[in-house]
């Protein structure tokens, strides 16, 4: 799927049943509720973060209004 992270897209097809940590950007203006996320944290108007089985990730990957998933790695200092 050309909206996925080809780094995730991997990793989801080895293990459809483990839950990956990502973002996912969406169309601006678009109405987020239609994913139907639950826990998902709103980090902006039109990205999401959210921690989903991989077989969620691909479902929600077909929604036209899901412009890219990728895998959200956490911030450190130096």
């Amino acid at each position: 799927m050309k909206n996925i992270q080809t780094e995730l897209e991997n990793a989801i097809r080895n293990h459809p049943e483990k839950s990956y940590r990502v973002l996912i950007v969406t169309k601006d203006g678009s109405d987020v509720s239609k994913l139907n996320l639950e826990d998902a944290k709103k980090l902006m108007d039109n990205i999401l973060s959210a921690e989903l089985k991989g077989s969620k990730i691909l479902s929600i990957a077909k929604n036209s209004i899901v412009e890219s998933i990728e895998l959200d790695s956490e911030m450190t200092t130096t």
